[in-house]
């Protein structure tokens, strides 16, 4: 009876430092060094289910690769997840501030920082229409032609610049802010 009652609470001590470490991985990361708008993935916790959502600005409607959350598996003291052709396991850093998976790395940033760079997207994607449809404009193909689209140029390279490190910038301005 006594040694019964002694592994109880070594085994409730056991059983919340597994549930301590996995919820290091909890919360919002964004990706790092990605050439095109910003991805900023998800892990949380549904019931006794991991979840990540790989990017959760991506258009779920549309996005067929990016439909659901992937279902992490919880082994020993890390999460991974299943390609479909094996497991990827999730690494984190010894600070708990970046975390790897397969050849990404990504930043831990907290709620407030996700909503921002959501916005951001969404003011990079009104601007990248707005700039197509005043580039396409057929009153621009007249007399002048390269002074309107420098001005036009011109003009979005300042509208863009806050957003250069977030979204995907067109062509025509991408080489005016390097």
């Amino acid at each position: 009876m006594r040694l019964l009652l002694s592994t109880i609470p070594i085994l409730l001590l056991t059983a919340c430092s597994n549930s301590s470490n996995y919820s290091e991985y909890m919360g919002y990361w964004q990706q790092d060094n990605v050439k095109s708008d910003a991805k900023v993935a998800k892990i949380y916790q549904d019931g006794d289910t991991y979840l990540m959502d790989g990017n959760i600005y991506t258009d779920k409607s549309t996005s067929v690769r990016n439909a659901a959350p992937a279902v992490l598996t919880a082994n020993e003291d890390k999460l991974s997840w299943s390609t479909g052709m094996g497991a990827v396991e999730l690494g984190l850093s010894a600070d708990n501030k970046k975390l790897y998976v397969s050849n990404n790395t990504f930043t831990k940033i907290d709620e407030a920082k996700a909503n921002e760079i959501g916005e951001n997207l969404k003011t990079c994607a009104e601007l990248r229409d707005q700039y197509s449809t005043s580039i396409k404009d057929p009153k621009l193909f007249t007399d002048g032609y390269e002074a309107k689209k420098e001005q036009i140029n011109a003009e979005f390279t300042e509208k863009f610049a806050p957003y250069k490190d977030v979204c995907r910038i067109p062509r025509g301005i991408e080489v005016n802010l390097d």
